[in-house]
C-alpha cells in the first residue's frame, strides 16, 4: 500500500529549522530502517545515536495527518529530527512498507484462556508492561477504603478500586518526577464517565496525596537526570511539568466534587483538605506560590445549592448569569466544568440554561444542535459565533446529527470569520458540499482553502472538482496567490512550479524557505533563469563559508555545484572559473573546504 504523502511545508510548519535540517540528513543517510502500517497508524524505526532505534508513530485519518510522536526525549518544541526523517521517508515511492493486521483482528479469534496466556507471555518478555497491567486491573478490584486519616472524618462510602495498589504505584512514579501520573488522572475521568463518582473521588484523593507528599521543597525531581539519549545537559523543565500537572489535578478536583452529592459538612471537610494542600505547596518556592486548588474551592463555595445557580438551572436567566453580583475571575472556567458534569449526567436542558446564562455561546449552540433544535442552532450560530474553529465544531455536530444543509450553512458562515483553522474548515466544507451535490459551495470552500495554505494537494483536488469550469477558477486563484506573495508557512511555490510559472515561484519564496523548496525552484529555473540560480546558490554557499561553519561545508559545496551547473548551462564557463578563483583566494586556508571543492 502506498503511504499518504506528507508535504514538505507541513513538516516545516511543525518543526524547527534545525530539526528539519537534521531530519533531512537522517533520511538521506538511510536512518529510517523500517516502515510498518496497521490501518491508520504508521510506525517507523529511525536509528539515532543510541543503541536501539527510536520508534516514530504517526496517526492518520484517511490521508490527513492527525498526530506524530517519537520515543526519543526531545522536548524543545515541534517535531524532532526522527519524526522529520520518517515523514520524508513516507513520501518515498520506493519505500518498503510492511502491512500488518490491526490488533483487533489479531485478537478476534482468541478465547479467554488464550488471551490470558498472551498477557502472561508479554509480561514475562517485557516486565515494564506488568505495572501497566496491574494499574489497569487495579481500577476494578475490591480493596479496603483509603487509609487517609482525614478521609475517615467523612462518611464512609463503598469503594471498589484497589487504592493500596494505586498509592504504591503513584508513589513510585512521583519519587522520580511527573511522568506517568497523567495515566491515573485519566482513570479518574474514566470512572466519572462510568458514573463511578465515589471511586473517582477516592482515586483522585489518593493520587493527589502521593504527588504532593513526594514534592521536594528545594527543587523538582527530574525524570531522566541531566543526560538522556542524543542530548547532553538535558533538562526536562520539571518545574513547568509539575505546574501543569498540579493545575490539571486542581481542575479535576472541581469536576469530581461537582459530580458527587455532598452534604454541607462534607463540603467543609473537603475545603479544609484542599486549603491544607495549597498551604503545603506554598512551601515550595519553585512553584511560585500558586493556589492550585482555587477552582476546586470555588466549586465547593458555589455548589449546586448556590441560590443564583439554582434559579438558572430552573430556567430563570438574568444579566448576572449564575451569580449574585459581579462574577469571580474563575467564573468561565467553573462554568465549563459545571457544563461537563451536567452533560455527563444527561441534564441537557439545565446544560442549555447554564450555557446561555454564562455566555458559553459555542457550547450552547453546539448543544442545541445535539438535541435536535436545528433551526435555533443555525440562527444562534449565524448571529453569535465569531471564530472559525467554533463554527466548524457546530457544523460537525450538525453533520453527525444528519442535518446536512444546516451543517453546510454554518460552515460557510464560519469561513467568513476570524481565528484559526480556515484551511481545515475549507477542506471539510469542500468535501461535505461535494458529497451533498452542492458543487458551487464546494468550489468556493476549496478556493478559500487553497488561498489560505497554498497546498498543491488542495489545488489539484479543486481542479478535479471544477472539471470544465477550471480555467476561470484557476485564473482567479493564481491571481490571489500572486498577491499573497511570500509568507511564512503558506508559500504557493509548489503550485506555481506545478503550473510551470517559474517567475511566480521565485517571487513566492520566503526568507524562511531553504533546502528542498529552494532546490526545487532552482532545478526548474536552471534553463530559463540561470542568473537567479547563480546568485541564490552563491549567496547560500558564501553564508556558510564566511561563517566558517566547517560542519556544513558539504552543504556549501552542494550549493556551489548548482551554481556551476547554471554557469555551464548558460555557456559561461569563464565566469565559473573566475568565481572559483575568488573563492579559493578568500578561503584557501580552510583545508576541509578546499578538499571538498576539489571535486567541483
Amino acid at each position: 500500500m502506498i503511504l499518504p504523502t506528507i508535504d514538505e511545508q507541513t513538516i516545516r510548519d511543525n518543526c524547527s529549522s534545525d530539526s528539519f535540517s537534521k531530519g533531512e540528513d537522517y533520511y538521506s543517510d538511510g536512518a529510517v530502517l523500517s516502515i510498518t502500517r496497521r490501518g491508520d497508524q504508521i510506525s517507523a524505526e529511525v536509528q539515532g545515536s543510541g543503541y536501539r532505534p527510536y520508534i516514530v508513530t504517526v496517526d492518520m485519518a484517511g490521508d490527513e495527518l492527525v498526530d506524530a510522536d517519537c520515543t526519543c526525549p526531545y522536548d524543545w518544541g515541534g517535531w524532532c529530527k526522527h519524526i522529520v526523517a520518517a515523514l520524508l521517508a513516507f513520501g518515498d515511492e520506493e519505500a518498503e512498507v510492511a502491512e500488518r493486521p490491526l490488533l483487533s483482528s489479531l485478537l478476534a479469534g482468541l478465547d479467554g484462556a488464550q488471551l490470558r496466556s498472551l498477557l502472561e507471555t508479554v509480561a514475562q518478555q517485557w516486565p515494564d508492561t506488568l505495572d501497566f497491567i496491574e494499574r489497569w486491573v487495579g481500577t476494578g478490584v475490591a480493596s479496603p477504603s483509603s487509609p487517609n486519616p482525614e478521609a475517615a472524618q467523612r462518611p464512609a462510602v463503598a469503594i471498589t478500586v484497589d487504592l493500596a495498589t494505586i498509592r504504591r504505584q503513584v508513589a513510585a512514579l512521583a519519587r522520580r518526577g511527573v511522568d506517568g501520573i497523567d495515566d491515573y488522572l485519566a482513570q479518574v475521568t474514566g470512572l466519572l464517565d462510568n458514573d463511578q463518582n465515589q471511586d473517582a473521588l477516592a482515586v483522585l484523593e489518593a493520587v493527589t496525596e502521593e504527588v504532593i507528599g513526594s514534592i521536594d521543597e528545594e527543587e523538582p525531581h527530574y525524570s531522566g537526570g541531566r543526560y538522556r539519549g542524543d542530548y547532553y545537559d538535558y533538562d526536562d523543565d520539571a518545574g513547568s511539568e509539575y505546574y501543569s500537572l498540579l493545575e490539571s489535578i486542581g481542575n479535576l478536583w472541581a469536576e469530581t466534587l461537582l459530580s458527587v452529592d455532598l452534604s454541607p459538612d462534607e463540603r467543609e471537610a473537603y475545603q479544609e483538605l484542599l486549603i491544607g494542600w495549597d498551604e503545603e505547596l506554598a512551601g515550595s518556592d519553585w512553584l511560585g506560590g500558586e493556589e492550585f486548588f482555587r477552582i476546586s474551592l470555588a466549586a465547593l463555595e458555589y455548589y449546586w445549592d448556590y441560590p443564583p445557580l439554582e434559579k438558572v438551572l430552573a430556567g430563570t436567566i438574568t444579566d448576572l448569569g449564575a451569580w449574585e453580583s459581579a462574577p469571580p475571575f474563575q467564573a468561565d472556567q467553573l462554568a465549563v466544568i459545571r457544563l461537563r458534569v451536567l452533560e455527563r449526567q444527561g441534564r441537557l436542558q439545565e446544560y442549555l440554561y447554564l450555557a446561555e446564562a454564562e455566555g458559553q455561546t459555542t457550547l450552547y449552540v453546539n448543544m442545541l444542535a445535539r438535541v435536535g433544535r436545528t433551526e435555533e442552532a443555525v440562527s444562534q450560530a449565524l448571529q453569535f459565533l465569531d471564530k472559525v474553529e467554533n463554527a466548524k465544531q457546530v457544523a460537525e455536530t450538525l453533520r453527525n446529527s444528519g442535518q446536512i444543509p444546516a451543517a453546510l450553512q454554518v460552515a460557510e458562515h464560519g469561513l467568513s470569520l476570524g481565528g484559526y483553522g480556515k484551511h481545515s474548515l475549507g477542506v471539510w466544507l469542500r468535501e461535505e458540499a461535494a458529497r451533498a451535490g452542492d458543487l458551487d459551495l464546494a468550489l468556493r470552500a476549496g478556493s478559500i482553502a487553497v488561498a489560505d495554505q497554498c497546498q498543491l494537494g488542495d489545488y489539484s483536488r479543486l481542479q478535479e472538482l471544477a472539471g470544465e469550469g477550471w480555467p476561470d477558477i484557476q485564473e482567479n486563484l493564481l491571481a490571489q496567490l500572486r498577491q499573497k506573495g511570500s509568507s511564512f508557512g503558506a508559500s504557493a511555490v509548489d503550485i506555481f512550479l506545478h503550473e510551470g510559472l517559474i517567475d511566480d515561484a521565485i517571487a513566492a519564496l520566503s526568507p524562511y524557505d531553504y533546502g528542498g523548496k529552494v532546490i526545487a525552484v532552482m532545478n526548474a529555473a536552471m534553463q530559463s533563469r540561470p542568473d537567479w540560480v547563480i546568485q541564490t546558490a552563491q549567496k547560500n554557499a558564501e553564508a556558510i563559508m564566511n561563517a566558517g561553519k566547517a560542519n556544513h561545508y558539504d552543504d556549501a559545496t552542494a550549493w556551489l555545484r548548482r551554481a556551476k551547473e547554471a554557469y555551464m548551462g548558460s555557456g559561461r564557463k569563464s565566469g565559473w572559473t573566475a568565481y572559483m578563483a575568488e573563492v579559493r583566494q578568500k578561503h584557501g586556508r580552510k583545508w576541509k573546504l578546499m578538499g571538498l571543492l576539489e571535486g567541483l
